[in-house]
C-alpha cells in the first residue's frame, strides 16, 4: 500500500524518487521575482477577503488593464436559466485553424463569493487570456453561490456548463472533445464533485488548485457546512475516495503558502491518486506562491504554473466517460448525438475493410486529422500493416453504436505467409474517420508466450454473435454493460463464483481459438485463471440493436506463480513463468440478460503495457482486496506478492 505522506516536503521525496522526469517536475520551477515572494511570505497563509486584496494588489500591476486586441472576447454567455449561469469565452483572433483544446476556469470564493470577471481589476480575465495565448480556447464561469443555493448545486452548474460547450464550442475553434476543468479553492471542491459523479458529461482532464477533496475531516469547517449543509453526511457526498477513481488524467497543485488544511488535502489526494493509479500523477507546487498567487500570477512572467499547465492541457486526449468504481456500474460510452445511422457507420466500416484488403487507402474518408494506432504504437496513417496484408482470409463481422460514432471490425488476415486476427475500432464524425485502432495479432508474440492462435482459415464467428436482437430479449445499453462487465468481475476475483450471468451455451473464441470447451461458465467456476495478476479494462461501445458490448483492455501477468489450486481441489501449473500483459479488444453478446458469446484479438505485450488511447479509465471493482483489482502497488491478496 502506498504510505500517505504527512507534509509537502514527503510528496517531493516520493516524487523525486519515483519520478524525477522533466514533465512530472516543471511545477518546481521558482518564481522570477523576490520582491513578490517576500510581500507574498509577509501576507502569509490565511484565507481572507484582507489576504485576497492584499495579494490582488500585488499582482494587477503585473496585467494588462483590458484583454489585448489580439484576443476576442465574448462575454456573458448564457449556458443556463439562473443569473449566475454566465460564460466569458477567450480566443485568438489568428489562432490556430484546428479545433484548440478548451480549458474551462471554476474560480473560488468559499462558495458564497466570487466572479469569472471584475469591473477594472485583470481577475479572472488573466485565465482567459493566458490560454488564447497559448493556443487554447479560455472560458471563465459564474456558477450558483451558497446559501442561496447548497450542493450539489456546483455539480449541476458545472455538468450544464460542460453540456453547452459540446453543443457550442466549436464555433469559437473549441475541440468539444477536450474540454479540461480548472478549479481553484472552492471551484476545486466543485469540480471535484463534478468528476466524482461518474453520470455527469465526459471531459478530458482536471486541474485541481487548493481545494478540499475528503470532507469527513471537515464536520466543523463552517464554508463547508453552508455549501454542503449543516446535517449533510459529508462521509456520503465526499469527493473522495471516488475522485481518485474518475479514470481521467487529473493534475493536483498546492502552493507553499497555502494553509496546512489545504495541504493535508493535497497530500491525501495525491496518495489516493497514485495508489488508484500505481504511480504519481502530474503535480504542480508553487513554491513561494499562497492560495491567492496561484491564479492571480497566470499570465506573467512567472511560468511556474503555466509550463506545466499548458503541458499537461496540450496532452489530453479525447474525453471518455469514466466508470462508477463507487457504485460498482461500468461505463458508459459518451454520446456524440447519433449524427451517423448504424448503416451509416458500416457502410463506412465496410469502406475502410475493404480498402484496406486492397491496400488503397486513397479510398478512404478519412480525416485530415486522423490518428491511428496498430498493437497500441501510435503511427502515421497508412503505416504499419496497410502495406503488408495480402488477403483477407476471414468472414469480417461490423458492428457499430450511432451513440458514440463508433464501428468496428473483426477479421482474420494473410500478410504473405502470415496469418492473423485483426480488430479494428473506427470513430467515424462528419461522414470521416477520426480515430482508427488496430490490433493484430500473430503467432510470434512481441514480448511474453506466444499467443494462443487459431486457423485464420477456418475462422467462424458464432452465429449468435451478429445477430440482430427482437426487443424482448434486447437490454439497455447501461444494463448490457452491467452485465458484459461482470464477465470482467468474473475472471478477475477467481473465486468460483459467477459474477454476472452466462447463457449454457456461451463460449470463448480468442484469436480464432476456443478458449474453454466446456463453456464459459463451467471453466470460471474452477476458478481457473488465479495467474492473472490485474485487469484493466475500459468500455468503448455498444450495438444496442445487436447487443454487442466492445471492450479494450490488458490482463497484466507477473510470472511469479508456478502452481494454484482451483476450485475442484486440483492443483494446476501455471501457464505463464514470466512477465508479461495480454492486450486485447473483445466483444460481448449480451441477449436476455446473459452473456450469450464472446469472441476476442489478443496480443501478448511488454508488462504493464498502456493504450495511447486510455485517459487512465480502466474500470476497478470498488473492492480492491481481491485478486487482481484496483492498480496497487502491493496486492494484498494475489499469492503472486
Amino acid at each position: 500500500m502506498f504510505r500517505q505522506p504527512h507534509r509537502i516536503v514527503d510528496v517531493l521525496v516520493f516524487w523525486q524518487q519515483l519520478d524525477g522526469s522533466p514533465t512530472t517536475m516543471r511545477g518546481l520551477v521558482r518564481m522570477l521575482d523576490e520582491t513578490l515572494a517576500t510581500a507574498l511570505r509577509q501576507i502569509g497563509d490565511a484565507i481572507t477577503p484582507e489576504h485576497a486584496r492584499a495579494t490582488e494588489k500585488l499582482f494587477a500591476p503585473l496585467h494588462t488593464g483590458a484583454p489585448p486586441d489580439d484576443v476576442a472576447v465574448e462575454r456573458d454567455i448564457a449556458y443556463g436559466s439562473h443569473d449566475r449561469h454566465r460564460l466569458d469565452t477567450f480566443r485568438a483572433i489568428d489562432g490556430a485553424a484546428s479545433p484548440m483544446p478548451v480549458v474551462v476556469f471554476v474560480h473560488g470564493g468559499n462558495f458564497v463569493a466570487g466572479n469569472k470577471s471584475t469591473p477594472s481589476s485583470p481577475f479572472y480575465d488573466n485565465v482567459g487570456i493566458w490560454a488564447a495565448h497559448h493556443n487554447l480556447i479560455g472560458v471563465t464561469v459564474n456558477y450558483r453561490l451558497a446559501p442561496e443555493a447548497q450542493y450539489p448545486s456546483g455539480v449541476e452548474d458545472l455538468s450544464a456548463v460542460v453540456s453547452w460547450l459540446k453543443e457550442n464550442i466549436a464555433e469559437a475553434g473549441g475541440d468539444p472533445d477536450r474540454i479540461a476543468l480548472i478549479g481553484a479553492s472552492a471551484g476545486a471542491t466543485h469540480v471535484a464533485g463534478f468528476l466524482a459523479d461518474t453520470s455527469q458529461p465526459a471531459v478530458a482532464g482536471a486541474v485541481l488548485m487548493s481545494g478540499r477533496y475528503d470532507l469527513t475531516t471537515l464536520a466543523h469547517d463552517a464554508a463547508i457546512r453552508t455549501y454542503f449543509g449543516a446535517d449533510a453526511d459529508l462521509a456520503e457526498i465526499s469527493p473522495l475516495p471516488r475522485l481518485a477513481e474518475a479514470g481521467i488524467p487529473i493534475m493536483p497543485v498546492i502552493a507553499e503558502l497555502d494553509p496546512p488544511d489545504h495541504q493535508e488535502q493535497f497530500l491525501r489526494f495525491v496518495a489516493a491518486l497514485t495508489e488508484e493509479q500505481g504511480q504519481l500523477p502530474p503535480l504542480g507546487y508553487l513554491a513561494k506562491h499562497n492560495h491567492f498567487s496561484e491564479v492571480l500570477h497566470l499570465g506573467t512572467e512567472d511560468r511556474c504554473l503555466g509550463d506545466p499547465l499548458e503541458a499537461f492541457v496540450s496532452g489530453l486526449g479525447p474525453g471518455v466517460q469514466r466508470a462508477n468504481v463507487h457504485k460498482g456500474e461500468p461505463a458508459r460510452p459518451v454520446a456524440d448525438g447519433a449524427e451517423h445511422t448504424q448503416r451509416e457507420l458500416e457502410g463506412i466500416a465496410e469502406q475502410y475493410r475493404h480498402a484496406y484488403v486492397e491496400r488503397d487507402p486513397s479510398t478512404v474518408p478519412i480525416s485530415p486529422r486522423v490518428r491511428y494506432t496498430e498493437n497500441n504504437v501510435e503511427l502515421t496513417f497508412p503505416d504499419g500493416s496497410w502495406d503488408a496484408v495480402t488477403e483477407e482470409v476471414g468472414p469480417a463481422l461490423i458492428f457499430s453504436d450511432p451513440h458514440t460514432g463508433g464501428a468496428a471490425v473483426f477479421t482474420a488476415i494473410m500478410m504473405n505467409d502470415t496469418p492473423g486476427f485483426l480488430a479494428i475500432r473506427l470513430k467515424i464524425r462528419g461522414g470521416q474517420i477520426t480515430e482508427i485502432e488496430h490490433l493484430l495479432s500473430t503467432k510470434r508474440a512481441v514480448s511474453g508466450p506466444p499467443t494462443p492462435f487459431g486457423d485464420v482459415r477456418q475462422l467462424h464467428h458464432q452465429p449468435v454473435i451478429g445477430e440482430t436482437l427482437s426487443p424482448e430479449v434486447r437490454s439497455s445499453r447501461e444494463d448490457a454493460l452491467a452485465v458484459a462487465d461482470g464477465y470482467f468481475q468474473t475472471l478477475s476475483r477467481n473465486d468460483g463464483v459467477l459474477h454476472t450471468k452466462f447463457a449454457a451455451t456461451c463460449y470463448r473464441i480468442e484469436n480464432g481459438y476456443q478458449a474453454a470447451p466446456q463453456g464459459a461458465a463451467a471453466d470460471f467456476l474452477l476458478g481457473r485463471y488465479r495467474f492473472n495478476q490485474r485487469v484493466r479494462r475500459e468500455w468503448l461501445m455498444v450495438d444496442e440493436a445487436r447487443g454487442i458490448c466492445l471492450a479494450r483492455g490488458f490482463i497484466d501477468h507477473k510470472g511469479l506463480m508456478r502452481e494454484y489450486e482451483t476450485t475442484d481441489g486440483s492443483m494446476r501449473e501455471s501457464p505463464f513463468q514470466e512477465p508479461h500483459t495480454w492486450s486485447f479488444l473483445e466483444m460481448f453478446k449480451v441477449k436476455n440478460g446473459e452473456i450469450a458469446a464472446v469472441e476476442a484479438t489478443f496480443v501478448s505485450s511488454p508488462y504493464f503495457s498502456r493504450s495511447p488511447w486510455a485517459t487512465e479509465a480502466e474500470i476497478q471493482d470498488e473492492d480492491p482486496t481481491w485478486n487482481g483489482g484496483a492498480i496497487l502497488l502491493k496486492d494484498r491478496r494475489s499469492p503472486e506478492h
